[in-house]
């Protein structure tokens, strides 16, 4: 049929490699850009005359759900911003004249676990880990300036939380510095 616009494979692959390289560099876990290269032939393979108004529609929804009609454009080229969390599929469309037969389905796996919170030093000392791995105890062995960010390595001592901090980050001027060299350097986790 003449008027039915073609969805090659050709499209069809370029649009689902397309996704796949954008799950890896999506910039926020919610959101997703679905682009393909322009319809240039009729089902038949003959050539869409240049000018004509193509027009490209996203249906979308979580995976074994009923897709809808999210968007139409005159590119295709679609952002979708925050998404719930699950598989989000989509496939497209392109229409000229009769509205072709669906894309590939694509997918990506939204996933909004939180990250840790950061920690950061309390100050206003560095402590070094000693005692033994029952009963460890930390000694003061230099400065560090509150608020710098430490860790991801904790070890609680007591009632206190400690995040292992960097050399460069604590001032060991007029301090023994010999018990800093075998445990490392910490820091009081800021509340």
């Amino acid at each position: 049929m003449k008027d039915r616009v073609n969805l090659p494979a050709v499209w069809a692959l370029a649009f689902a490699l397309s996704l796949a390289s954008i799950l890896v560099s999506v910039a926020h876990a919610t959101d997703a850009k679905i682009t393909c290269p322009a319809v240039t032939t009729y089902e038949d393979g003959t050539a869409i005359p240049a000018g004509s108004a193509i027009t490209y529609a996203i249906y979308g929804g979580l995976k074994g759900q009923t897709k809808t009609k999210l968007a139409t454009s005159s590119t295709c080229s679609f952002t979708r911003t925050n998404l719930s969390v699950g598989i989000q599929e989509w496939y497209l469309t392109a229409t000229l004249g009769l509205e072709s037969a669906p894309s590939v389905i694509v997918s990506k796996v939204v996933d909004v676990t939180a990250p840790p919170p950061a920690l950061l030093t309390m100050g206003p000392y560095s402590y070094a880990l000693g005692g033994t791995a029952s009963a460890p105890t930390m000694s003061a062995v230099g400065l560090v300036v509150g608020g710098l960010p430490c860790g991801p390595e904790t070890k609680m001592v007591g009632a206190a939380k400690f995040c292992q901090i960097t050399r460069a980050q604590t001032d060991l001027i007029g301090w023994p510095v010999d018990k800093t060299l075998a445990t490392g350097l910490w820091s009081k986790v800021a509340p």
